[in-house]
């Protein structure tokens, strides 16, 4: 019987809000997407501009006004906000949002917006402090609203919030393409070095979906034109910096790569040092190991119609790594899993190792020793669980 294989390093994030009872898949350019809004085109739009957008006197009774005789959907407020924010009318965007709050039709990202417009509008510290103390605890189970919010942080020049709030999302999964996509769009916004180095460095080391070759050359090579522009403007400490991360970025602990030819479906299992396994039932292991390409037997993975599993493990735990090669359907040509192992990958000090294993009723075990692995710790250490 076929196993069905989970795609926990691209499984979409899902947008739950009191706007939108159904579930809808996102992914890092969908969530910036669902930010666009409508735009000041909208009907619905130009009618609640043309009604606050003109108010000198009463902005609270104008938007009180508004939001209590008609429910807007969260686009159409966003893009009167956008406006008002653009055109310079910080006091109504929060008097807007506020009202918008009081009216029920509050989004997650409202809170974060109405503390960023109040500085804006040289609110009192107090009113600020009140809605920072209203912000969204953004947990494990709305990451997607938390994106989202990054996002129309970004429409609001919010930069430093936007990246705050991001790295809280990285931080409980550092593998999410979609969380390094928007470090990514913060980083472009900004073109500050600490930045692109955040943003580049950790998609690099972070991001194994489907197309990371092709996300990981492009990161690679946006740092090595900044490092070229620094060098040019005479800034050649921090270009070297530049580089220097990117190497670093680079490096990989243990790699370890199946290939077979035939329809079989073969399984790698990863026993790590300690309390980790990465296998198609777990592709994310304690210590940060990763199964980033699985084969079924159904369809090449590899090149020339070869199959192909792919086992990383960027900053491993030093110790020894058992390997379980098993077969569970179909014919290998010959009979045979070739074993490639990496260690130190893009260091001075890489090695690689090759050997050919039989399968078949019984599982090939391989065992290796590294003994220079960077992790000290494993990720439920870093959650805090």
């Amino acid at each position: 019987m076929d196993h069905v294989r989970p795609n926990r390093l691209s499984s979409p994030f899902v947008l739950c809000s009191a706007q939108s009872p159904n579930a809808q898949s996102l992914n890092g350019s969908a969530v910036e997407d669902s930010a666009d809004g409508e735009t000041p085109h909208n009907p619905r739009v130009i009618r609640l501009l043309k009604a606050v957008g003109g108010a000198k006197v009463d902005l609270v009774q104008v938007w009180e006004s508004a939001l209590r005789s008609h429910r807007y959907r969260a686009g159409d407020l966003a893009a009167v906000f956008t406006q008002l924010h653009t055109d310079g009318q910080f006091d109504s965007v929060v008097e807007g949002l506020q009202a918008a709050i009081r009216n029920d039709q509050a989004e997650p990202w409202m809170y974060d917006i109405l503390a960023f417009e109040m500085k804006l509008a040289e609110r009192p510290q107090k009113e600020i402090d009140r809605a920072l103390l209203s912000r969204v605890d953004f947990s494990a189970a709305n990451e997607a609203q938390a994106l989202l919010t990054i996002a129309y942080l970004l429409r609001f020049d919010a930069l430093d919030r936007a990246r705050q709030l991001c790295e809280e999302v990285i931080d409980r999964n550092p593998f999410q393409s979609a969380a390094w996509a928007m470090a990514g769009r913060i980083a472009d916004r900004s073109q500050s070095t600490d930045d692109l180095l955040w943003s580049r460095c950790g998609t690099i080391e972070n991001v194994w979906a489907d197309d990371f070759e092709t996300l990981h050359a492009r990161a690679e090579t946006e740092l090595q034109d900044h490092a070229k522009r620094l060098r040019l403007d005479g800034h050649v400490s921090e270009a070297d910096r530049v580089l220097n991360r990117l190497a670093e970025a680079k490096r990989r602990d243990l790699r370890i790569r199946l290939t077979w030819a035939g329809d079989a479906d073969v399984d790698l299992i990863v026993k790590e040092p300690g309390r980790g396994t990465c296998s198609w039932r777990n592709p994310v292991s304690v210590n940060g190991g990763l199964l980033i390409r699985q084969a079924d037997g159904r369809t090449g993975s590899g090149h020339a119609g070869r199959q192909t599993e792919e086992y990383v493990c960027v900053r491993a735990p030093s110790g020894q790594f058992e390997l379980t090669v098993r077969l569970v359907l179909g014919r290998v040509i010959t009979g045979r899993v070739r074993v490639d192992v990496i260690q130190y990958e893009n260091t001075p000090g890489e090695k690689t190792t090759t050997v050919t294993e039989q399968v078949g009723e019984r599982d090939a075990v391989v065992k290796i020793e590294l003994n220079s692995g960077r992790r000290d710790d494993d990720l439920r250490d870093r959650a805090g669980q």
